[in-house]
């Protein structure tokens, strides 16, 4: 899927709107030594993605549930109605939905773009960068000035159903790219490389 004039438009909206906010990240990952290793391998795992566009959301959640199914858990997606009308959700309503269906985790991966400059250099908006050429991105009309390209940063996050309790959180970036598919995949392929390293798959 490649990005329409209307999708591109937003995601700039939003990468100014977490710039606005003031939003910022670091790097790492880390599982919880309590948690049993294999926590996730065999398992039912309710996953979502946390980001206000539903198209983009959707193809995060169908990259995310593909990479969970190759690790040997069973993903769930969360039922539409389980989401506020804006499009989020929150914990409470996660774990309930995973109670419901007997899931032993539940997996959030929260999205956001992060402009990055034709000349390979990071525009410091969103959270996360990337030191790569941007050429051949997909080149947005920054009201700022100049012309950027957009990447995605993502944080992702397991939450135990029984405890309520995070045991394992990391983050990966998606540089930018033409195919928005191939890009939300590589992202969901590095952050649960990420997990199964720490033992949960």
């Amino acid at each position: 899927m490649e990005y329409s004039r209307a999708l591109r438009a937003v995601l700039l909206a939003l990468v100014v709107a977490v710039a606005v906010a003031g939003c910022a990240s670091s790097s790492g990952a880390g599982r919880s030594t309590s948690v049993p290793a294999g926590l996730l391998r065999g398992s039912s795992v309710l996953i979502a993605c946390e980001m206000p566009d539903p198209a983009v959301r959707g193809i995060c959640e169908e990259q995310l549930a593909d990479e969970v199914e190759v690790r040997g858990a069973k993903p769930l997606r969360l039922p539409s109605d389980a989401r506020q009308p804006s499009g989020s959700v929150t914990q409470a309503q996660l774990l309930q939905s995973a109670q419901t269906s007997s899931a032993v985790a539940v997996l959030v991966l929260s999205l956001a773009p992060v402009a990055v400059d034709e000349g390979g250099s990071s525009v410091s908006f969103g959270i996360g960068g990337f030191g790569r050429s941007a050429a051949g991105g997909v080149g947005i009309a920054a009201p700022l000035g100049g012309r950027v390209a957009i990447g995605f940063a993502g944080r992702g996050t397991v939450v135990e159903v029984a405890t309520g309790r995070t045991v394992w959180s990391g983050r990966a970036n998606a540089p930018p790219s033409d195919d928005l598919v191939s890009q939300l995949g590589g992202l969901s392929v590095d952050l649960l490389d990420s997990a199964d390293r720490a033992g949960l798959f």
